[in-house]
């Protein structure tokens, strides 16, 4: 159950982002700042599957 609070928890801290990043006037910027908060999220993501295959292993 906690795993799926987290995964609320973060979905509604990433629309608030989204939300405020929609703001942005200048259009080049904006991307970037999106494009750079995906990949902070597929990092994260990649770091949890790694140390979770590492628990797995013992």
């Amino acid at each position: 159950m906690e795993a799926v609070e987290h995964s609320k928890k973060y979905l509604l801290e990433l629309q608030r982002f989204l939300d405020i990043a929609e703001n942005i006037q200048e259009e080049k910027l904006k991307k970037e700042i999106i494009n750079q908060m995906f990949k902070c999220t597929e990092s994260l993501i990649e770091s949890e599957k790694k140390e979770k295959g590492r628990e797995k292993n013992g």
